[in-house]
C-alpha cells in the first residue's frame, strides 16, 4: 500500500491502484491513478470541503491586519537605522581617503 494511502492523505474513493502515471518523472504517484468523478460528485465534494473551512471573524481579521501594519512599521524603522549606520560608516571610511 502506498504511504499516502496509509497516512490517510489519499482514500480509495479518490484513487485506484494502477500502473502509475508516465508523466510523473519523480514517480511520486507510483501505482496510483486518479479515479474519475462526475461533475455532480465533484460539486458535492467541493461543497463538503468548503463547509469544513473555519472563516476568521471580523475582529480576527482587523487584529491581524493591524499587527501586520505594526510589524511592517517596526521593520521599516529598524532597517532605516541600519541604513543610517551603514551610510555613516561608509562615509567615515571614504572620508579617510
Amino acid at each position: 500500500m502506498h504511504p499516502f494511502v496509509k497516512a490517510g492523505f489519499l482514500t480509495t474513493a479518490s484513487c485506484k491502484v494502477g500502473q502509475g502515471d508516465v508523466t510523473d518523472p519523480l514517480n511520486t504517484t507510483k501505482g496510483l491513478t486518479m479515479a474519475r468523478t462526475n461533475p455532480a460528485q465533484f460539486i458535492q465534494q467541493v461543497r463538503g470541503e468548503v463547509s469544513k473551512i473555519v472563516w476568521p471573524t471580523r475582529r480576527e481579521v482587523m487584529l491581524t491586519t493591524v499587527m501586520v501594519f505594526i510589524m511592517a512599521t517596526i521593520t521599516a524603522i529598524f532597517f532605516s537605522f541600519v541604513d543610517i549606520g551603514i551610510r555613516t560608516g561608509l562615509n567615515s571610511i571614504f572620508g579617510l581617503f
